[in-house]
């Protein structure tokens, strides 16, 4: 498999996680909305698993929204400084922020990961007798497409030495 091939699957990969992502985020409101009917409706509540979906549709919408999120260069900058420096000093910056932000993206992926495997080795169970693990998936999931966006945005500035191209990876 080709160097190409092999970035045109994760291109595929990266496409299918910012479409779940997409889904949930619409599916979250709707399925709230639901559960608020139910409550209005009948006196006894709503029902129990519909907390359990709630919690996975959130876990999934924060952790698979970060590399959305960098996807699109939707990011939180603040560049006050950033923007007062020359060309060179702007692209050694950028190389500088995308490794540190490699490196701790890599690093809260072991810990999700750890939170995995605990939860599957413990059986730990939600309130509604939920598989914990099934919710917990949505950390490393998420954060390896984070890891993923931020490599990318990674090679691109490095394949641009010196470049004064906006900071954003969607620009690139």
């Amino acid at each position: 498999m080709s160097a190409s091939d092999f970035k045109n699957k994760l291109d595929r990969i990266s496409e299918g996680l910012l479409n779940v992502s997409g889904i949930t985020c619409l599916a979250l409101p709707v399925i709230i909305l639901v559960v608020v009917i139910i409550r209005a409706i009948y006196a006894a509540g709503m029902p129990l698993w519909s907390i359990d979906i709630c919690e996975l549709l959130m876990w999934f919408v924060t952790y698979l929204g970060l590399g959305y999120v960098w996807h699109l260069g939707r990011h939180i900058t603040v560049d006050v400084f950033i923007k007062n420096l020359s060309p060179r000093w702007r692209w050694v910056d950028d190389i500088f922020i995308l490794g540190i932000l490699f490196v701790i993206t890599v690093i809260i992926l072991a810990g999700g990961f750890w939170v995995c495997w605990d939860s599957w080795m413990t059986q730990k169970k939600t309130t509604n007798e939920f598989p914990e693990y099934f919710l917990s998936l949505a950390i490393p999931v998420g954060l390896v497409f984070l890891a993923y966006e931020v490599s990318v945005s990674l090679w691109r500035k490095l394949a641009s030495p010196g470049s004064d191209s906006d900071r954003s990876p969607a620009s690139h």
